[in-house]
This record gives structure tokens, C-alpha cells and sequence, in this order.
């Protein structure tokens, strides 16, 4: 390490500077995203998650159970192991899951900007990140609030709120394990 570089460390580390946090500052926006060599996936540089492509994939479902037919968790668990299944082992891979709602809020923040108030019709689709088909309406998140109700994240507005087990809403499956975005 050249002098230069030792004295830079040395002042970061002596004011407390987190260099994970100017990593993270500098994957922020459309630069942190990743289409993978399928081109079906996208990945999040900065948490290591792999999402869909297709926001849409699995079109409108309600929140549901893995064992009842037609709900986000069924279909997310038949893309790990039914052949016959929508998505079966996306870009090769069997661990797909419902994104918690703050990894959906930290996606929907990286598009738009930490600073913006409103969210552009169509921002997803029309960014540069490459996402598809993602929809301005509620998206399912992995959580239940009770036993009637689980938590969504709108793509319209950004809000975050818990909505009936039997409404619909879509489904974009991600996978990986991002524990500082779990809550």
C-alpha cells in the first residue's frame, strides 16, 4: 500500500468512517443493478439479492398458504420444485421466496431516489435497470401482520401497509438472504 493510500486509511479509519457504507453509496441508483446471463434475473449489487426480471411473473394472486392452489406462496414454492411450474428454477436457481416488505421499499428507494417525494408512472420500466412488467399496484411481501391480513408494499405510491389474505395482489419472487433487510 502506497503512502497515499495509508494516510487515507488513516483518516477514514480515525473518524469512524464505515467503508461498507461508502461501498454501499457508491451502488446506490441504476448503477447497482445487474441483468444476469439468462437475461431472466436482475441482481442487486448492493444487497446480493437476485430478483425476477419479470416483476409480473407470477401475475395477481392472493397471499394465501403454500398448500391452497393459487396463492403467492404456493406459486413462489412450485418455482423450487414443480418442472411444470411458471418460473420453475429461474435463472437456474431453487431457494425463490417473497421479498420481506423492506426489500421491496430499499428497491423501490434505489429507483426513484432517496430524495424524491413521488414515484414516475412506469419508473421501473422505464429506468435503466432492466426490470419488466412491474405493475402500479400492491406486490405481496413474505410477511403475515395476523391471521387475516399480510403486509404489501404499493409500486404506485410506495406505501407500505397489511392487506386481506384473499385480495389480490402480485407476486415478484427474489431469492437470497439479505439480513440487514429482514424485519
Amino acid at each position: 500500500m502506497n503512502r497515499q493510500k495509508l494516510k487515507l486509511f488513516y483518516f477514514l479509519f480515525g473518524f469512524g468512517i464505515n467503508f461498507s457504507t461508502l461501498l454501499a453509496a457508491e451502488l446506490s441508483g441504476v448503477d447497482r443493478f445487474v441483468i444476469d446471463p439468462s437475461g431472466e434475473c436482475i441482481i442487486d449489487k448492493k444487497t446480493n439479492l437476485v430478483w425476477a426480471r419479470d416483476a409480473s411473473i407470477l401475475g395477481a394472486l392472493t397471499w394465501g398458504q403454500k398448500n391452497n392452489d393459487f396463492t403467492a406462496q404456493y406459486w413462489v414454492s412450485q418455482m423450487n420444485t414443480n418442472p411444470q411450474s411458471i418460473g420453475y428454477h429461474l435463472c437456474g436457481y431453487s431457494d425463490w421466496r417473497l421479498p420481506t416488505r423492506w426489500e421491496m421499499l430499499d428497491i423501490l428507494t434505489a429507483i426513484k431516489g432517496e430524495n424524491s417525494c413521488s414515484i414516475p408512472a412506469n419508473i421501473f420500466n422505464q429506468s435503466k435497470v432492466g426490470f419488466t412488467h412491474v405493475r402500479t399496484e400492491r406486490y405481496w411481501a413474505a410477511c403475515s401482520t395476523d391471521s387475516s391480513h399480510a403486509w404489501y408494499v404499493s409500486m404506485s405510491n410506495g406505501s407500505s401497509d397489511s392487506g386481506e389474505l384473499d385480495t389480490l395482489g402480485y407476486v415478484w419472487p427474489v431469492r437470497g438472504n439479505n439480513a440487514g433487510l429482514h424485519k
